[in-house]
């Protein structure tokens, strides 16, 4: 996508970077200039990520990740870097040029892929819908009890067993076999023949917050040893199923009461058994256990989570896992207590919705949840089992962060079980403390590898770069120049008259210092403008010599000392004896 720079500053200005962040991560403030939070891009848990608001640019020390915030929504949303524009400009009400929606060619693949995905679900639901093919997946549906209105809502649909109906179909769309490949909604065979991904199966389509369809979970018809229940689409360009949530498009637009609420399902099923009783703000993960990014993702439409597992062992121990996740990106979560049926989409046929919105307005808290988990296999009425309960539940308090809560069972514990509130309190205080010198030593272990990661960038550890490891002097210089071009891009024409692209030696810096000879002159003011030219790790590597360089003085004195580094080191091309020799022979 290519808009005028000043567009792209109106842009970057009316979506301050910390606002933006802000909605996706929990932050914190750091100093006068600066927020804190936990990394969206790689599980940790003492925070390592920042956000500079007088650079208006974030970069991680544990994953090496940078830029502003366009890099941080391209990564976020899994955009190109002009839908990231798009996805922007919409978010502060800016209308964009008509001109300036050109697509490169990642950005038009994936739009391919969204435009089959779309095909692939109206095919699937016709089948479903009108053709004798789909008459089995009707029967299934009507036996889980939705209703019409339901299987249109969802847009359910069904895939024959035939080996390659979709393919075909998709074939004669114009869609070529690398495309339905890359879509996961193909494979190939050896002797170069396509067959459908998904056969015999009810189909679910995945649906992002924007409405696209991203992909497909089918549910299989048969059991039988190799044939998965559930099979979901694998990450394609357009689908990462860690970073999304089935029913999202619904549940984000949700009315609820006073307090946000967002309910997390096991299961398609689940989810859509709850939409039809009345309950739209209710989503499940695809396929995996909840990760970090499902959490942050529902803390953004929601105050608080209530984890709607099964009622069964694993379901209990998926609750105890999800409340963990809930707990690092700071949403407070509930656990749905399903009894008389062994899931609430059972619980809902057999009472009905009002029972069930009883059940959700009674869930007790996360730490209520591990409190009363914790007598599981003992007997209270025993001694030793009465202790060991009590320890359970001390670890458990220890987690919690609410000292009202925590005040709460610790006298309701003591007044039960006949021990002194002072003697609960100093064991969860011992668990704690204990807690603490594990995440200290994690800490210590951990920080310092991700700040060699940061700082020390002319290591090996640093970007993997041999250039660092070969002549590490020039590589220093090499950074410092392009440092010196984002502080002063109104030099930019003395340092790219000095110093060539093949100057310099490192081939990631040498992709950074060509793209800003393309995108800098004397009246750009914005270096981060050379992202549309640069991979995401590139940009890092940017953002990472920024903040390196942070204290450290670069005039123009200092600039030329790099300069003559970097030339100095440059190999003179090699002579040309012949020529020499010719020219020798012609002054004889």
């Amino acid at each position: 996508m290519s808009i005028p720079e000043s567009l792209f500053l109106q842009i970057k200005e009316s979506n301050r970077i910390e606002d933006v962040i802000g909605s996706y991560v929990q932050l914190k403030k750091s100093g006068s200039s600066n927020y804190v939070g936990l990394c969206p891009f790689h599980s940790e848990k003492t925070p390592s990520f920042s956000v500079n608001i007088k650079r208006q640019f974030f970069y991680c020390f544990g994953c090496g990740v940078g830029g502003d915030v366009f890099t941080f929504i391209r990564l976020q949303e899994n955009m190109e870097y002009g839908e990231a524009i798009r996805f922007l400009a919409e978010r502060s009400g800016i209308k964009l040029p008509s001109n300036s929606h050109e697509s490169p060619d990642k950005e038009r693949r994936r739009i391919r892929i969204y435009e089959m995905n779309r095909a692939a679900a109206r095919f699937y639901n016709n089948i479903l819908a009108n053709d004798k093919m789909g008459e089995r997946g009707r029967l299934y549906l009507a036996q889980r009890e939705l209703s019409p209105a339901t299987v249109t809502k969802y847009g359910l649909g069904f895939a024959p067993g035939e080996g390659s109906v979709l393919s075909d179909f998709l074939l004669s769309q114009g869609y070529t076999a690398v495309e339905l490949i890359q879509a996961n909604l193909s494979r190939q065979r050896n002797n170069g023949t396509l067959y459908d991904v998904f056969r015999d199966r009810v189909m679910f389509p995945i649906i992002d917050k924007n409405k696209r369809v991203i992909a497909f979970g089918g549910r299989a018809l048969e059991s039988g040893v190799g044939i998965p229940k559930y099979l979901n689409t694998s990450d394609t360009p357009v689908f990462n199923k860690k970073s999304n949530l089935f029913s999202i498009n619904f549940a984000k637009a949700a009315k609820g009461s006073e307090k946000r609420q967002m309910i997390l399902a096991e299961g398609y099923m689940d989810v859509i058994s709850i939409n039809q009783a009345g309950f739209e703000n209710v989503v499940a993960s695809l396929g995996t256990s909840l990760t970090a990014e499902q959490a942050r993702m529902i803390s953004r439409y929601a105050d608080e989570a209530v984890i709607a597992y099964d009622g069964d062992e694993a379901g209990q121990n998926a609750a105890v896992r999800a409340i963990d996740i809930f707990n690092e990106v700071g949403l407070p979560s509930r656990v749905l207590k399903v009894e008389g049926a062994k899931d609430p989409d059972e619980f809902i046929k057999k009472f009905g919705e009002v029972r069930f919105k009883l059940l959700l307005d009674k869930a007790p808290t996360w730490l209520g949840f591990l409190i009363e988990k914790a007598k599981a296999g003992l007997d209270t009425d025993d001694d030793n089992d009465k202790v060991e309960y009590l320890r359970r539940c001390c670890t458990a308090l220890a987690k919690s962060n609410d000292p009202l809560e925590v005040n709460y069972f610790v006298n309701r514990l003591a007044g039960e079980y006949g021990f002194a509130a002072a003697a609960i309190s100093e064991q969860v205080e011992l668990v704690k403390t204990g807690m603490r010198g594990e995440e200290q030593r994690s800490k210590a272990s951990g920080q310092t590898a991700d700040w060699q990661k940061a700082v020390n960038f002319i290591s090996e550890k640093a970007f993997s770069d041999p250039a660092a490891r070969h002549n590490s002097g020039r590589y220093k210089a090499e950074c410092g120049i392009l440092v010196y071009l984002y502080r002063h891009p109104e030099d930019c024409a003395y340092v790219f008259e000095r110093i060539a692209e093949d100057d310099i030696s490192s081939p990631q810096l040498r992709n950074i210092y060509r793209a800003a000879k393309k995108v800098l002159t004397k009246e750009s003011s914005d270096l981060m403008l050379l992202q549309s030219e640069l991979e995401t790790e590139e940009m890092g590597i940017l953002v990472s010599l920024v903040e390196e360089y942070d204290r450290i003085e670069i005039n123009k004195d200092i600039l030329n000392e790099y300069i003559n580094k970097v030339r100095s080191g440059t190999p003179k091309p090699a002579l040309d004896l012949n020529a020499i020799a010719a020219r020798k022979r012609g002054k004889n």
